[in-house]
């Protein structure tokens, strides 16, 4: 009986070690997703703060996102590069794996970012607006969804 308990405490340990083990990642990656999260509201605050100037160094940004740490930061990107190329954008702060499989509002952040880009750069651009953005984006839908039933 002695032997049988001893076996199934075994067994339970070793459950929980491999339920952990397979944990590990998911909340690693939850740690980054939710740090980019805060990277973009820094980001933005940042940009409105300055002109509309992307950040330069981790000092900008209150040493919160230094090299190499969970939350990925291009301090070599400018701001008229961004405005210029709005899918950079998603390449220019992001998690460390670099996809998003928990947070459910990166794409709207990352919109209102490059809204607050548009809004604060000096550049040749006309800024975009929320409802311009999403007019745009219903347009697409209607047309693929048009040349879908032709």
């Amino acid at each position: 009986m002695k032997g049988l308990i001893h076996i199934v405490a075994l067994i339970v340990v070793a459950l929980i070690i491999v339920v952990a083990v397979s944990l590990y990642p998911k909340f690693k990656n939850m740690k980054s997703e939710y740090g980019t999260a805060q990277a973009i509201r820094d980001i933005e605050t940042h940009l409105r703060e300055n002109q509309g100037r992307w950040p330069k160094s981790p000092k900008q940004l209150g040493r919160k996102y230094p090299l190499g740490d969970e939350v990925v930061v291009d301090y070599s990107a400018t701001s008229s590069e961004l405005v210029a190329d709005p899918d950079g954008l998603r390449n220019a702060v992001r998690p460390r794996s670099g996809k998003f499989y928990t947070y459910p509002h990166y794409d709207m952040q990352i919109a209102d970012l490059l809204l607050a880009l548009r809004e604060t750069n000096d550049s040749e651009l006309q800024p975009a607006t929320a409802v311009d953005s999403k007019a745009s984006g219903n347009e697409k839908l209607n047309q693929e969804s048009e040349g879908r039933s032709q």
